[in-house]
Formats: C-alpha cells, structure tokens, sequence
C-alpha cells in the first residue's frame, strides 16, 4: 500500500492548489495501479500455482488407470468361465473348476481439483480451461461411479465363494442358486465392461490434457 500524504506549507493560489490536486491525484492513481498489478500478480501466481497441482494429479491418475486398464480383460475372461463354469455344471454336474473371483480398484486423487475450487484459482483461469479440467474430473466420477456398481457384483460373487464344497464345487447347488451367481456374474461382466470402455476414454482425455500442457509448458 502506497501512503498518499497531504501537501505541506499553505496553499498561496489557484495554480497551487491545483497542482497539489494533482498529485494527489497521480499519488492515488499510481497507489491504485501497483495495487492492482499485486493483485493481478496474486491472483496469476494462485492460477499458475493449481495448474501446477493439476497437472501433476491428472499425471497420477492417468499412471494408476493406465494399470486398471491393462487388468480388465483378465477381469472379463474370468466372468466368463464363471458363467461358462455354471453352464457346464447344469449340463453334466462336473466339479466346479478354480474360479478367480478377486478384483482391483483404481483410486483416484482430487485433491487438487478440490484445492483449486476451494481457493477460487479456477477463477483466474481461462474459461475454455476450466472446461476441460471439468470434463475431465466429472469423466472421473462417472468412472467411480460404475466400479462401484460392478464392485457390488463382484462382492455378490465373492460371498459364494464361502460355499464352494472343496470337492464338488457348485455342483451340489440348487439350481436357484447357480442361477443367482450366473446373474452377478453376468451383470459384473457388463459393469467391468463398461469400466473398461469408460476407463479408456478417461485414459484418452488425461493424455490430450497432458500433452498440450507439455506442448505450451505448463
């Protein structure tokens, strides 16, 4: 802050006074101006400061889907023996094979989405940038929004697994509920499915994101 001071000594004429008038004038103008340009300052430095942030968060997140994705279709193929596994057992009664009922989760960090929301950094971003970190985080909660339904199926699949006889299998089941595990395994198949699809779009956006970050250096 710039202190603008009074003049000092009497004012004798007109010319004096309106002299004086104007430096205060051109004081309070050029206290206002490097006012502002801190401000201006602060508020890109906050901007820069969450792009930062962003950018190395989006980086994790892009790493750790990266590894989900590379895990699905061993996810898919296990689905489906179960489900070829049930339909063995009605038709013959056979022993149930080793079936892998284990599952991974991606988790992702929004720390810094949040911190820069929070903050108002977002503000002091370009429209048009803000629109992309957007798509990309609302991309994110539709993808937790799908594991956690397909995590539901495979948790409905895993609570079988304490009834498996260790020499039959399933095959002693009724067929209600033979019927019932088909259906989780099933319906986890269509969720772990359309994981995959998501989580490769996700992967997609993160790298447009990242590249262009690196293309402009931020």
């Amino acid at each position: 802050m710039v202190d603008i001071h009074p003049p000092h000594g009497p004012v004798h004429s007109l010319k004096d006074f309106l002299y004086h008038l104007l430096t205060v004038i051109i004081g309070i103008l050029i206290a206002l101006s490097l006012e502002g340009l801190l401000e201006w300052h602060h508020h890109q430095s906050l901007a820069e400061q969450a792009r930062a942030n962003l950018m190395s968060e989006i980086g994790q997140n892009h790493d750790r889907l990266e590894k989900g994705v590379a895990s699905a279709p061993d996810a898919e193929h296990r689905l489906q023996a179960t489900v070829k596994a049930i339909e063995a057992i009605r038709k013959t009664h056979a022993p149930t094979p080793d079936l892998d009922w284990s599952f991974g989760l991606v988790v992702f960090y929004n720390t810094a989405w949040q911190t820069a929301a929070s903050t108002g950094a977002l503000s002091y971003m370009e429209y048009r940038e803000v629109q992309e970190y957007t798509r990309i985080y609302a991309l994110q909660d539709q993808f937790n929004s799908v594991q956690q339904r397909s995590l539901e199926q495979w948790l409905a699949l895993q609570k079988w697994g304490v009834r498996i006889d260790p020499k039959n299998g399933f095959s002693r089941l009724p067929p209600e509920d033979l019927a019932r595990i088909e259906d989780a395994a099933s319906t986890a198949l269509i969720y772990t499915q359309g994981e995959e699809s998501l989580a490769r779009t996700l992967v997609q956006e993160y790298e447009r994101e990242l590249g262009k970050a690196e293309s402009s250096g931020r």
